[in-house]
């Protein structure tokens, strides 16, 4: 411990009416020497002195009932985040799931018409561009924003993709408008 945090710390004694008279002498000499410690002493001591000096009342009859009120009202929203992020997760666990059956139904559809294989490699081609895209800016955005909007927006992007991939699907059918 240093001799300012020692001189401080017998200050606060000093102030919580515990006063080592031996240390009188000393602190005195050492917050001559120390200026900006004498002030952080003058302004403690000043607001001891208010504080003190202030008279005591005692505290409203609601504000028990209002701090209550205020930890639940803090606990119902807890558990309505909760609750939204539980949702995002299992709606993001979903994906692998999604995922694969989307291989597996392109496969199948690859088994059954093989002319389909060029509009297929041009979408996973453009879904690839537009994910890595996205988790570029996800990145992005996960170091400037809070966490707890990161999992709303890839939520929100995992929507827009889908419905990306709903348009663009359409121009996936082997029969051709003449």
């Amino acid at each position: 411990m240093s001799n300012c945090e020692q001189q401080l710390q017998q200050l606060f004694l000093a102030l919580d009416r515990h006063p080592a008279t031996e240390h009188a002498a000393l602190r005195r000499r050492w917050l001559a020497q120390h200026p900006q410690c004498a002030s952080l002493a003058q302004t403690w001591l000043l607001m001891d002195e208010r504080l003190r000096a202030a008279p005591l009342q005692p505290a409203p009859d609601a504000l028990a009932i209002e701090i209550v009120q205020a930890v639940l009202e803090q606990r119902r929203h807890d558990r309505r985040v909760l609750a939204g992020l539980t949702v995002v997760g299992g709606v993001m666990s979903l994906l692998p799931t999604l995922l694969l059956s989307l291989a597996l139904l392109i496969g199948i559809g690859l088994l059954i018409n093989p002319a389909i294989a060029a509009p297929i490699i041009g979408f996973l081609l453009a879904s690839m561009r537009g994910v890595f895209i996205l988790l570029s800016l996800l990145t992005t955005l996960a170091h400037t924003l809070s966490p707890w909007l990161l999992p709303l927006l890839l939520l929100t992007a995992g929507g827009i993709l889908t419905l990306v991939g709903l348009g663009l699907s359409r121009n996936l059918s082997p029969v051709r408008a003449s």
